[in-house]
């Protein structure tokens, strides 16, 4: 997601003195045929934007990530541990969204013996002002389990 977001044509020539973008996480959608918490959705979003690379690149480009303040005491709950910033004005919002698909292997009455979970979890970041898609890329993630796995 980094070198996606790094590379792309809206932050193309940012660098450390560029006016400060501030940019809030404000909706995941689960369209997933999993039934996922909202703290859950919430996790997945706040590690991303928590993790080592964007948070470097992010200070690289003077990007502020944030969640909404109403997430916040969600996110404690859930054990989210990381820092959460007091919030600014938006200059972007940004949105996810959990898609999935379910893969079995071999099934002999009705007992499978693998089975596989594909996500794929799509991201778009919108300007305040002008309600333009600035960014939007999409990620896969696979889980998988084997032995015996009654459906």
């Amino acid at each position: 997601m980094r070198d996606s977001l790094a590379g792309s044509a809206f932050l193309a020539g940012r660098h450390a003195g560029s006016p400060r973008a501030v940019i809030v996480l404000n909706r995941v959608e689960n369209l997933s045929s999993d039934v996922i918490s909202t703290a859950e959705q919430w996790m997945l979003v706040a590690r991303v934007r928590s993790a080592l690379p964007i948070r470097e690149m992010a200070r690289q480009r003077h990007i502020v990530f944030q969640i909404t303040p109403e997430r916040y005491e969600l996110l404690r709950e859930a054990g989210f541990e990381g820092p959460l910033e007091n919030p600014m004005p938006p200059t972007h919002v940004m949105a996810a969204t959990i898609r999935s698909a379910r893969r079995s292997g071999r099934v002999e009455a009705d007992v499978t013996d693998r089975r596989a979970e594909y996500y794929h979890l799509e991201y778009r970041i919108t300007e305040v002002r002008s309600r333009i898609v600035v960014w939007s890329d999409g990620f896969d993630l696979k889980r998988q389990a084997a032995g015996r796995v009654i459906d």
